[in-house]
């Protein structure tokens, strides 16, 4: 369709209007953000860690809202061993979902609607930026979870009318041992999800 689109109007005109969808997101965002109250507001969330001493993870969030603008600013605690260590991309995915859940419904989501949003995760080394390679299989459900529990917690003080509900954490129950029939080493993890949140 779009090289259809491309031979009708021309590539040029179809270039023009992607822009202007993205613009016509920027819009909204920036009118999304200045319907906010200017104020700082502040959420945290901790997970109970492994056995590991010191190990449990508080993730903080500070919102600035000053206009048509937003400053999310995340803090972690050092990386760890365990597997919740949340690379970048994942760590700023999760603001992002709880930004985009305190708009309205009905919004094109385009990259125009991050231009009024800018993300501070501190530096390297922490458990929201970890300096690789680092364990992180979990960080899409679990670590993901407690950023975006934190961010909305932040957003429940400037619009508790539209902030979203935490959502579900998971359970991960592992099981191992030696099967007695071939005396073989076995492992099996499996997930126990809940309602949380979005289940209310």
């Amino acid at each position: 369709r779009l090289t259809d689109l491309c031979d009708k109007f021309g590539l040029e005109t179809v270039h023009q209007c992607m822009r202007q969808v993205v613009d016509r997101a920027t819009e909204i965002a920036r009118e999304e953000v200045l319907a906010i109250p200017d104020g700082t507001y502040c959420g945290r969330d901790t997970m109970e860690g492994s056995t590991l001493p010191n190990d449990n993870i508080t993730i903080e969030c500070t919102i600035r809202v000053e206009g048509d603008q937003m400053n999310v600013v995340l803090s972690g605690p050092p990386q760890t061993l365990n597997p919740l260590n949340s690379y970048k991309s994942n760590t700023i995915s999760a603001v992002y979902w709880a930004y985009l859940s305190a708009f309205r419904p009905g919004i094109p989501v385009n990259e125009g609607l991050y231009d009024p949003l800018h993300v501070d995760i501190g530096p390297e080394g922490s458990v929201l930026n970890p300096i690789g390679p680092v364990a992180s299989y979990a960080s899409t459900g679990a670590t993901f979870g407690l950023v975006f529990s934190a961010v909305c917690q932040a957003f429940s003080q400037a619009i508790p009318q539209r902030s979203c509900a935490a959502w579900c954490y998971q359970n991960t129950v592992t099981f191992s041992g030696v099967d007695p029939r071939d005396g073989e080493t076995f492992a099996y993890m499996t997930h126990l999800m809940s309602k949380g949140g979005g289940g209310a």
